[in-house]
């Protein structure tokens, strides 16, 4: 759970710098007319919904069968979970927007990387410090 709140974070912190001020100016100066607290909370927030659905579901779906594998074939070490959680991380969100024909969002895939590759990194962290332990 750890690794995917390190990777939460990481995809969700920096989209949420610009929906924040959003959110406050929203709620101050509602584009609807009325201030509405939790259209603005939901406006803050999107980022890191959305990151942690991402995350959670490609740690189940592409992690967690990597690691496996990882471990069944020896091979492993920190530099191969980076690697497969930068990839991962990349391609997740380059077949979503590919599907959704959201051809100006594809700066979203080197966020996903940087995301893949911190969970990617925490969960290797939390297997070494078990495995010295």
């Amino acid at each position: 759970m750890k690794a995917i709140s390190v990777g939460t974070l990481t995809g969700g912190l920096i989209p949420l710098c610009l929906t924040l001020p959003l959110a406050v100016s929203n709620y101050f100066q509602p584009m609807s007319g009325r201030p509405d607290l939790l259209a603005s909370v939901y406006l803050a927030g999107f980022p890191i919904a959305i990151s942690f659905g991402l995350v959670l579901a490609t740690s189940v779906v592409v992690g967690l069968p990597t690691h496996f594998m990882l471990r069944k074939w020896h091979a492993g070490s920190r530099p191969a979970y980076l690697i497969a959680g930068a990839i991962a991380g990349f391609l997740v969100p380059l077949m979503v927007l590919v599907a959704i024909e959201a051809v100006g969002g594809f700066w979203m895939c080197f966020l996903g990387a940087f995301s893949g590759s911190m969970t990617a990194l925490s969960w290797s962290n939390s297997f070494e410090r078990a495995r010295v332990a």
